[in-house]
């Protein structure tokens, strides 16, 4: 396995294989609207990165259909944010919606990935909102 596989695999992720229920509309910046649009298999595996990853203060990833969601551990206290990209002075190409989420607030997000059918937002966090289908 190469470096770049390994590291993929331990932060959750499965390049190459994008999740067609899992889609993603963003708007590039810092702290800028994201909506992710997941179905109930996606959903239950980004609760569980969230949940083993994130709140292990361990970053997370996965492939949506068109850019990858990578989680991100916020410091405690702080807001949770978006970043599209997360480092805007990178040479690479921007494929990659960065969520910064506080260990207070992983479990709110976490449920909404996982919970019924419907529109999920928090008044803290504006900038996220799920669509679980």
């Amino acid at each position: 396995m190469s470096s770049l596989e390994e590291s993929a695999s331990t932060l959750g992720s499965r390049r190459g294989s994008a999740r067609p229920e899992l889609r993603v509309e963003h708007t590039a910046g810092l702290c800028q609207p994201v909506s992710l649009y997941v179905g109930a298999a996606d959903g239950t595996e980004l609760a569980s990165l969230l949940r083993a990853r994130v709140g292990q203060r361990l970053a997370a990833r996965m492939e949506a259909t068109d850019v990858a969601i990578r989680l991100v551990p916020a410091m405690a206290g702080y807001e949770p944010w978006t970043a599209d990209p997360l480092d805007p002075f990178s040479g690479e190409p921007h494929d990659e919606i960065a969520i910064g989420i506080p260990p207070e607030r992983i479990e709110a997000i976490a449920g909404a990935c996982e919970g019924p059918q419907g529109t999920y937002t928090w008044p803290w966090f504006p900038e996220l909102k799920i669509v679980r289908f």
